[in-house]
């Protein structure tokens, strides 16, 4: 590429040519020069035959030939080119997974360019033979592609290898994890072994000193067991429970300390053993009273600090009502213990089948209703042939009919059909079964239309539970029942028991107003065609009231 492609210089005109440097634009020239049949393509002369064969000699074979091989260079360089940079971008390269596209890419790009730049001096070599050109050096540029290729293929490799021996790489990974874990927690472990060392030493020497503690603190409960027998005496107990049968009138017989030590012996006011002369009554309660003291003490000298639970199964079984109150008095004392904290008692539970009992031993004054306070639950224990089933009850399972009566008239709304017997039913239980006051006692307690009014009321309740209501009577609206309930309740208040509806309402009372109260008009109870009811007929022998009309 370096040469100069020039004709011969001995021809006659090779002086001008060489003289001129025109070498490439005569030869250029030549082509218009054959086509014109000897004339000038420049002056447009003729010329002769010595013309055209000073140029041919000039331009010779030598000539020619170079200028053949630089064609043919330039053919070859475009065609390596060519294939080069389409082997490049075939798919096993390109899509390679490990190929560094972007760096492949740039340098790529910067070797295309370098080779259309070498095809570029080779057509101007073509064009002008006689001017020497130098091509750019690629093969830097091609190692560099080439090492991208020489990368991936390594990684390929590499990954295939791995692929076909991946239980040896597995083993192999885990154990550099290993070696670098170990490697890594290596001055934590060294530091955790100096440190567990110190602990083991200090808890060896802790355990030897809480082993000697030990046996010193045993040797001294020993010697405390052995000084509280000397001194426990059962004396207290038969003082407090001989105390008791004297507060409560048991004078025939009390306990006495029996002839060995720790036992007891029931003695007659005489002196006599009273063992095979004691009732079943006598004998339950005063087994109750010994379990009454045994529950704050203990069978050992050293057990009266420790928590119990206490279990009173039917304790009023033979017993008749006044001792059976007395019970359940001495049970609610201990709850009372047990609630206060004062007491070593963490929990009690009650059984009975004594409806009374029941019913004496779950009365609290602080309760609201029947609703369990919030450290009480109720149970219901139903038996049958093969087992026992426990029922959870949300209130107090049990009830008199006469709590179930005033459970009625608190009822929001009342029912219009009951009504009228329930509270019937009440002014019978309390006043004339209990108290003795009969319905017209009641209705003397009244004055003028008062009178009136609560002689309306006993027509009224008669009415509604002897008889199917009838509007040709009574129109028994709610407004009408809610007037009724306020005359109820007065009935209370003006006999001076107005305290037991306070009690039954419970929460539900509400105190009359001052207008109800004094018997005015929200009082007055009109019959259902207007005509205002007068003092009623009461028939001892039925039961009922006759409502007498005003005609």
């Amino acid at each position: 590429m370096a040469k100069k492609i020039i004709g011969k210089e001995d021809v006659d005109i090779a002086g001008l040519i060489e003289s001129l440097g025109n070498s490439d634009w005569v030869q250029q020239g030549r082509e218009f020069f054959d086509k014109l049949e000897d004339q000038c393509p420049f002056c447009q002369q003729r010329t002769d035959a010595s013309f055209r064969n000073s140029l041919e000699d000039y331009f010779d074979a030598t000539y020619v030939s170079d200028l053949a091989a630089v064609d043919d260079l330039l053919q070859d360089y475009k065609t390596a080119v060519s294939t080069l940079l389409v082997a490049y971008a075939a798919p096993d390269i390109v899509d390679c997974p490990f190929l560094d596209r972007d760096l492949f890419e740039k340098d790529l790009v910067t070797l295309r360019l370098a080779l259309e730049a070498n095809v570029e001096e080779i057509n101007s070599k073509k064009k002008e033979p006689s001017t020497p050109v130098s091509l750019k050096d690629t093969k830097p540029l091609l190692d560099a592609v080439e090492a991208h290729i020489a990368t991936a293929n390594s990684k390929v490799e590499t990954n295939n290898d791995t692929f076909q021996n991946i239980g040896a790489r597995k083993e192999t990974l885990a154990s550099q994890v290993w070696k670098r874990l170990l490697y890594d927690s290596k001055l934590m472990f060294d530091k955790y072994e100096k440190d567990s060392d110190a602990i083991d030493k200090a808890i060896n020497a802790l355990t030897d000193k809480i082993s000697d503690c030990t046996k010193e603190l045993e040797a001294k409960q020993n010697e405390i067991d052995e000084n509280e027998r000397k001194i426990t005496s059962i004396k207290p107990t038969i003082d407090g429970i001989n105390k008791l049968l004297k507060s409560f009138g048991f004078t025939n017989f009390n306990l006495v300390e029996g002839k060995k030590a720790g036992f007891y012996e029931v003695k007659r006011l005489d002196g006599s053993d009273a063992k095979k002369t004691l009732s079943e009554g006598e004998k339950s309660f005063i087994t109750f009273l010994y379990f009454h003291h045994l529950i704050r003490g203990s069978f050992t000298a050293s057990g009266a600090t420790t928590d119990r639970i206490v279990v009173f199964d039917d304790p009023v079984s033979s017993l008749d009502a006044d001792i059976l109150f007395i019970v359940c008095n001495l049970i609610k004392g201990v709850v009372n213990e047990m609630r206060d904290g004062n007491s070593s008692i963490k929990q009690i539970f009650v059984l009975t089948h004594n409806i009374y009992f029941h019913k004496e031993i779950t009365f609290n004054k602080k309760r609201s209703g029947s609703t369990p306070m919030r450290d009480e639950t109720f149970w219901i224990i139903r038996k049958s042939a093969s087992c026992s089933e426990l029922m959870p009850c949300e209130e107090n399972p049990i009830k008199s009919s006469y709590e179930l009566l005033w459970k009625e008239v608190r009822q929001d709304p009342p029912s219009d059909t009951s009504i009228q017997n329930v509270m019937r039913r009440i002014i019978e239980h309390y006043f004339k079964f209990f108290g003795g006051i009969t319905p017209e006692d009641i209705i003397e307690k009244f004055e003028g239309h008062d009178k009136l009014v609560c002689g309306s009321l006993f027509s009224w309740v008669n009415d509604g539970s002897h008889f199917a209501n009838d509007d040709l009577y009574l129109s028994c609206d709610l407004g009408q029942i809610e007037r009724y309930l306020n005359v109820f309740q007065r009935i209370f208040e003006e006999t001076d028991h107005g305290g037991h509806y306070k009690m039954m309402m419970g929460e539900d009372y509400v105190a009359l107003p001052v207008a109800a109260a004094n018997g005015q008009d929200s009082n007055v109870v009109k019959m259902a065609d207007g005509v205002e009811p007068v003092a009623p007929a009461f028939d001892e022998n039925n039961d009922q009231t006759n409502l007498v009309s005003a005609d």
